[in-house]
């Protein structure tokens, strides 16, 4: 049975998704989480924030990420965070201003191309017309505020759901709960566990085992289920 997915193509000059084990010094995944991408969706098209989460569930939505433009690298920033109660302005920078500098690892350079379908209709519609006119509702950004996206829409196409019986090679990031990865000398893996689903409350409901290749080359999985597009094999996750 055949499906429609929408994909778009995000970028900026550095990204953060606090990675949620990490207190006083925040790490970053190297890719988007389920979560994230959940969030903006809902920015674009403009869903109030505590309000989308039961339209982003694993059941009735999914997500492609596949890592564009060549190998991604992540450096320690020293970031100044204020102290937003006191009423402090970003200009004051007298002794007395109530700042503290904490390392933040960010992902210099992320581009990645973002595959989404979804159940909700009238989202899913919404989103599509969003991206088609280079508009969103809230300002979309890669993890942090401060790490602002670039969106382009890349197109709407079908998709058709598929068991990997032989190697199949997918170009997206793989759950390995769900798929048998067959590794591959020459490439470059990276392994996260990550949050998939929040609630309104923002706890995280279930996590995924996901593997994706540093570089963005395709990976190879011999079991599960892959997305067969006219652009190439995606899982979503």
């Amino acid at each position: 049975m055949e499906n429609n997915l929408l994909a778009f193509k995000i970028w900026g000059d550095f990204a953060h998704y606090r990675k949620i084990y990490t207190t006083t010094s925040p790490l970053t995944y190297l890719i988007p989480p389920r979560t994230t991408l959940s969030g903006l969706v809902a920015a674009i098209v403009g869903l109030e924030k505590n309000k989308y989460h039961n339209s982003f569930n694993t059941g009735n939505s999914g997500f492609g990420i596949q890592i564009s433009g060549g190998q991604k690298k992540k450096l320690v920033i020293p970031t100044n965070l204020i102290d937003t109660k006191t009423n402090m302005y970003l200009w004051d920078c007298s002794k007395d201003a109530k700042r503290t500098q904490i390392p933040f690892e960010y992902v210099k350079n992320p581009q990645y191309c973002i595959y989404v379908w979804m159940d909700d209709q009238n989202i899913y519609q919404k989103l599509k017309q969003m991206l088609e006119k280079g508009k969103t509702y809230y300002t979309p950004s890669l993890g942090l505020s401060g790490c602002l996206a670039g969106l382009e829409y890349v197109g709407e196409t079908k998709y058709e759901l598929k068991d990997a019986k032989n190697p199949v090679s997918v170009k997206t990031a793989v759950d390995s709960v769900k798929n048998n990865i067959v590794l591959e000398p020459r490439l470059k893996y990276g392994r996260e566990r990550m949050p998939l689903v929040m609630n309104e409350d923002r706890k995280v409901l279930s996590y995924g085992e996901i593997i994706y290749e540093v570089t963005g080359q395709p990976i190879k999985i011999s079991s599960g289920t892959y997305a067969e597009t006219t652009d190439g094999n995606i899982t979503f996750i």
